[in-house]
């Protein structure tokens, strides 16, 4: 039976309750492409990012979406996990940012409007590791001078002292 053989399915000039079948389908379709289409880009931003050789765990938080209360917010984290790095997510208060967020819980669970809403944090997220990596970087070359300026001039096997 094709949706044109549905007898209750009326045309556009009617009042109905119920949706052409047609445009259902039409939904449908372009939900699983763009769901799948989300789901391979992200696996390929997490394969690309664990193939980075150092990045700094960050967070960013923006607003809750299902919510106008601007005391509500949405985080996501990039965190070291067992097997790599990974992402997370946190539904917060305001009053509770200084303190504790919350629990962060992997983004795979959340449900598709936090997701989408978490992913639009994603560009935030990717500056804010950058520019604590540079922070960092820095730091580490002050500390790496600070070592050089030791009298060591071989690594230490185990069997030396220093």
């Amino acid at each position: 039976m094709s949706t044109d053989d549905i007898p209750w399915e009326s045309d556009e000039s009617e009042t109905n309750q119920f949706p052409s079948l047609k445009d259902v389908e039409s939904t449908s379709t372009e939900f699983n492409a763009l769901a799948t289409a989300v789901a391979e880009k992200l696996e390929a931003f997490l394969l690309w990012l664990n193939t980075l050789p150092g990045h700094t765990e960050v967070e960013v938080f923006g607003p809750h979406p299902n919510t106008t209360d601007y005391e509500f917010m949405l985080g996501l984290r990039i965190d070291r996990a067992k097997g790599g790095w990974k992402l997370y997510f946190v539904e917060a208060h305001q009053q509770n940012m200084s303190m504790s967020h919350g629990e962060w819980l992997p983004l795979e669970q959340a449900n598709l409007e936090l997701r989408c809403a978490a992913l639009s944090l994603l560009p935030s997220l990717v500056q804010k590791m950058h520019r604590e990596q540079s922070k960092l970087i820095d730091r580490l070359r002050v500390a790496k001078g600070v070592l050089d300026t030791l009298p060591i001039t071989k690594r230490p096997t185990g069997k030396e002292r220093v």
